[in-house]
Parts: structure tokens; sequence; C-alpha cells
């Protein structure tokens, strides 16, 4: 099991120019939860072998490749920094530089890294597939395409120019945006825009909501939940029956004894994720069983958040949980620990969604892997399941250590 010890702040510092000459690249500082500078400063740079980047991606003389490539530099520097308080805190590296600038050069698989990140389409949390297609859950009360409440019909174009900052860079303070769709009688819907947000502090930069995000707004941040690899344990064939009980216990220990977070109607799937995996297909079973448990989850309507009957339940959880953590007096950071438990497993289900429906998944299967450290194409499926199953586990873990702050 892992147990969150430590929050730390990732706030902006500003561009620097390449050791070698590449695109400038950011330097992002390091903050203790109460706001107090650690010291460290991270940078990760890229070499000349930049160009070979733009090269690969310039397919449409009007694309602006070097503005591509500057959000990729950025999404990476963010993502490892996040990647190593996650697992080190101040330890290891992190710690024996951290009065100095942390500053490398990008390895082969960073490079890798940046370019499929380059190609890659926009995250954002607020994106939801149904079956007509993508839909947007930010849409605004005026919104004229909205289909039923904060629903709205969507693509990958329109998401890519909406103004909402994507979800690798986004403020972790950053709330309530409001989308609205621009119609024309001869085109439909030619976009969407971003026309408000609120800010969980209270700052008034968010007037200008589409710079809550890195290498915008000076008051950017991210939060991070460090985890004691002390009380890490392995993984084994039941761990995850053990971490659905565990939130099972802990939602009923919160709303009370008779009320049953999950509603199975078979018992089929819940003993599947107990199995092994050794084939491409067995992957993708294992992977629909998670889904099928984590679509039996029972969530009451959120008290403030308008979300719709037909909502996914994991973003109806999200919903519900984001208010009662606030309404029981919780800080942000505890907020966007469950926030990040709740992507985790919605990343589970990217992976699901890329190996069934490649031509409609929002992320390419590699890039949905990547999350799990797992290369592809894949040739060990048991590793691939055992990495998707313990990243599972730590979700629900840390989700049921977060409802057990409101018992």
């Amino acid at each position: 099991m892992l147990s969150a010890v430590s929050t730390w702040r990732i706030r902006w510092s500003g561009w620097l120019d390449s050791p070698e000459g590449g695109p400038p690249h950011p330097e992002l500082g390091v903050f203790a939860e109460d706001g107090r500078p650690t010291g460290l400063t991270y940078s990760l740079w890229l070499s000349w072998e930049a160009l070979t980047i733009q090269e690969n991606l310039l397919t449409d003389p009007t694309d602006d490749v070097a503005a591509r490539i500057r959000e990729a530099v950025l999404v990476l520097n963010v993502e490892r920094l996040e990647e190593l308080l996650r697992a080190e805190g101040l330890a290891g590296e992190v710690g024996r530089r951290r009065v100095e600038r942390l500053l490398s050069s990008a390895s082969a698989e960073d490079m890798e890294s940046v370019e499929a990140t380059a190609r890659s389409q926009k995250r954002c949390d607020y994106q939801e597939r149904e079956r007509q297609g993508l839909a947007c859950t930010a849409a605004a009360d005026d919104d004229p395409s909205a289909t039923r409440g904060s629903y709205a019909p969507t693509n990958n174009r329109l998401c890519a120019e909406c103004g909402l900052p994507d979800a690798r860079l986004i403020c972790a303070h950053l709330t309530w945006p409001q989308v609205t769709a621009i119609v024309t009688d001869q085109e439909g819907v030619v976009r969407r825009d971003l026309i408000g947000a609120m800010c969980a502090l209270g700052n008034t930069e968010v007037q200008d909501s589409g710079r809550c995000r890195c290498a915008g707004h000076r008051c950017w941040e991210r939060l991070v939940q460090q985890e004691d690899p002390r009380q890490h344990r392995d993984v084994g064939p039941l761990s995850l029956h053990h971490a659905l009980d565990d939130l099972s216990l802990a939602w009923r220990a919160w709303r009370g004894r008779g009320e049953r977070l999950f509603d199975h109607r078979a018992t089929e799937p819940v003993g599947g994720v107990a199995l092994g995996c050794e084939s491409r297909a067995e992957f993708g079973q294992r992977l629909n069983e998670v889904d099928t448990v984590l679509q039996a989850m029972v969530i009451p309507a959120p008290p403030r958040t308008p979300v719709e009957p037909e909502a996914k339940s994991l973003v109806r959880l999200k919903a519900y949980l984001s208010d009662a953590l606030e309404d029981a007096g919780n800080d942000a950071a505890v907020i966007a620990r469950m926030t990040a438990a709740v992507g985790r497993l919605r990343r589970i289900n990217d992976v699901r969604v890329a190996f069934e429906h490649p031509g409609a998944a929002r992320v390419a299967v590699a890039e949905a892997l990547a999350h799990f450290q797992v290369p592809y194409p894949v040739h060990d499926w048991q590793a691939a399941w055992d990495a998707v199953r313990t990243d599972a586990v730590d979700a629900l873990l840390t989700l049921g250590d977060v409802i057990r702050r409101m018992t």
C-alpha cells in the first residue's frame, strides 16, 4: 500500500536558453506544502536533436511546429518533475541537488516522448466519450449546442482550439470552467470558446482563464502528493479485490452501513480481475472486467456540481467527492489527491478504448500505455496487466484513504 506523506507545489519560474542551442526550456520551482521554497529548480532541455523532431512533424507548411514542440517540452518537464516528486520527494537525486538547478539533457527516450506529445491530441478532463462521439462536459448554461445540461457535442479539432488549458498543464486551482459553442447558420459549430472559470484560491487572474496553465499566470501551480515507498507491498492476484473491498468499507463507514458503493449485476467480472494475462485478448478482457466493476458504482447526485444521469461512474464519483470534501473543510491538496486518483482509474479506460476502438480513442495505444510505463508494442502481457493492476490498486486505496477523512 502507498500512503501519502507530503505535498509539493510546482510553480513556474521562466524560460531558459538551451545550453546546446536547442529550443528554450522551462524552469520549474519546487515549494513545500506551506509555500516555503525548497531551493530546487528543475529543467530538462533539448539539444539540436530537436531539429530532427521538427522535420518529422513538418507535414503541413502552415503548422506552427515550434509552438507544438514548446508545448511538448512543457508537458515533458511538468510530468517528469511530478514523477520525481511523487516517487522521491526531496530524496535521491532531487534531494542531493536541492540547492542547485536540476538541469539535464533529454535522453533519446525523452526525445521520442516529446515527438509523441507534439503529435498527440490535447488532453481534457472535461472531455467524455459517449455513444454518439465526444462530449464536452463544461458547457455553459447558454451554450447553443448543448444537448442536455452541461453536455455538448465536440470533436478533437474543437477541443484543440478551445482555450481551456491542456489537463497536463492546467493549474491545480482552476475550477468550474465554462465553455460555449460559436455557431453559424452555414457551418454549424465552428469553434468552442472558454468564456470563464473560477479559482479555488480566489485569484483575479482567473478572469483570463486560458492562461491558468504552465507558462501562463505567475500564480500557476501543480500539487503533487508524494508516496511513501516504505509502505509499498507487492500486488498479487487478489490485490484488486482487497482494494475494492477497502474502498467499499470506507464508503459504508462514511455514508452508513446500508449504503453500498458497488451494485454488481454479475460476479464474473469481479472474479476475472484476479486472473492472469497471457495474450492481447486476455489483456483486453481484464480491462473490460475492471471497467465493468467500476461502472457498478452507485453514486448519489452531487449537491452542487451538475452531472448528467448518463455520466460514467468515475465522472459522478469525482463530482460527488469534490463537493463532499469541500463541505468537510478539506483543502485543495486533498481534493487534488482525490482527482488524481480518479484520473488514474480513467487512464485504465483510455487503454481499454485505445485497444478496442483505435480509430475512435482520444489517445493512441502507445500513449495510453506510457502512463503505466508499459512499452509498446507489448511483448509481456502479464507484466502489462500487473502494471495496470498496480496503478488501479494504488488509486483505489488512495480514494479509500481520502474518504476516511470524512468519517
